[in-house]
């Protein structure tokens, strides 16, 4: 399994809390080797995101970053945030 941090910098928490929870991660769900994702906020700090998507392989992650899915979510996104950095982890077994 592969796990996706994507640390975030949001000018519009809002919007971009709406956009997570109407937009993204359902279209996420139907992505081919999807496990699990969340959103997370920083405590005590407004702006902080990070988004954590986890797939089944590498490839799967990569094949939803190349989707037209998401390439219709990314300026929708980057309209209410910004990234600030993005790390993958390998499941260690």
């Amino acid at each position: 399994m592969i796990i996706r941090e994507v640390t975030l910098r949001s000018n519009d928490p809002e919007g971009l809390e709406f956009l997570w929870g109407n937009k993204y991660k359902k279209t996420l769900e139907r992505q081919k080797g999807f496990v699990q994702a969340f959103l997370l906020k920083l405590k005590d700090e407004d702006e902080i995101y990070q988004m954590l998507l986890m797939f089944e392989s590498e490839q799967l992650a990569g094949d939803w970053r190349a989707s037209s899915e998401h390439n219709v979510l990314s300026p929708q996104l980057a309209n209410v945030a910004s990234v600030v950095k993005v790390e993958v982890f390998f499941v260690a077994e």
